[in-house]
């Protein structure tokens, strides 16, 4: 997701600035500092789990082993599409792009939710600033009202009443 991201990021400015390629500006930045998190099948054991749905059940042992290997994948991708989300390191993120020459603009607490943010100004490369923010789940409610509100949006009224 990281390097497809940098691709659009290149390809947006490189059509802003066509005197250098998408490639060039995306080399100029580094996106994150954070690793990458990944939870695998190894990670996690969820055979008692599985055990237990089964239970009682009159199932062969092989679709058991089949729909324990489905479940088990499924349970593997959720944890990840979470993961994705999440900023584990915000101070890392800030340090690596401070490192790399950007200014921080402003740092925060969102008041009620405990999560932290960060604007770091990334416009000589990107064109705008970068927001750096943590997870919550009053942060998560904050973003589904915003895509709640964009919906059957036509462009004509860009005020938009969230809740």
């Amino acid at each position: 997701k990281k390097a497809d991201l940098a691709k659009s990021f290149g390809k947006m400015n490189a059509a802003m600035m066509p005197e250098e390629t998408e490639e060039d500006i995306v080399d100029k930045i580094e996106l994150s500092a954070r690793e990458e998190l990944k939870v695998t099948t190894a990670d996690i054991d969820i055979a008692e789990d599985v055990k237990e749905m089964f239970d009682g059940q009159d199932m062969s042992e092989e679709f058991v082993e089949k729909a324990s290997t489905i479940f088990e994948a499924a349970v593997v991708a959720k944890i990840n599409e979470q993961l994705e989300k999440v900023s584990v390191d915000i101070e890392g993120e800030i340090a690596s792009l401070v490192a790399q020459g950007y200014e921080v603009a402003a740092t925060g607490v969102v008041a009620g939710s405990g999560a932290t943010f960060a604007y770091v100004d990334t416009s000589p490369v990107l064109g705008h600033m970068t927001e750096l923010l943590t997870y919550s789940d009053d942060i998560k409610g904050i973003f589904d009202m915003v895509a709640a509100a964009s919906i059957d949006w036509d462009g004509s009224d860009p005020k938009r009443p969230l809740g």
